[in-house]
């Protein structure tokens, strides 16, 4: 029988006070817009609040489970999130490039995803 070891690792999130329930880590992304490792959520329209400054940067959420999609929190639970902007759930259409900057002002998908990410570091000055 073949030796295992258990390697645990442990990281650290900077969540600034927020609770880790309340933080997203991954979360499930559109087929046609997986083009590296990770998923970007634009901060305008977040600090100062200005809801018709929101805009979708690059990325879409995944809206396969009847426009939701598994959204996965720093405390270790899942949720189905389910996306109530019809400007989330654009269809995918293969082979045809999204814009890298797309308005979408006062989309609660926007705003509920920026209170779930992780607040801008602040200067070490």
């Amino acid at each position: 029988m073949a030796k295992r070891r258990l390697v645990r690792i442990e990281f650290a999130i900077d969540a600034a006070g927020k609770p880790l329930s309340e933080l997203y880590v991954v979360l499930d992304q559109r087929e046609d817009r997986i083009n590296n490792g990770y998923f970007a959520v634009d901060m305008n329209g977040y600090n100062p609040r200005n809801p018709n400054a929101t805009r979708w940067v690059d990325y879409y959420p995944a809206y396969y489970h009847n426009n939701a999609g598994g959204v996965k929190l720093a405390d270790g639970h899942a949720e189905i999130k389910k996306w109530v902007d019809s400007r989330t759930s654009v269809p995918i259409r293969k082979g045809v490039s999204i814009p890298i900057f797309v308005s979408s002002p006062k989309n609660d998908d926007i705003l509920w995803l920026q209170q779930r990410s992780a607040p801008p570091k602040r200067s070490s000055r």
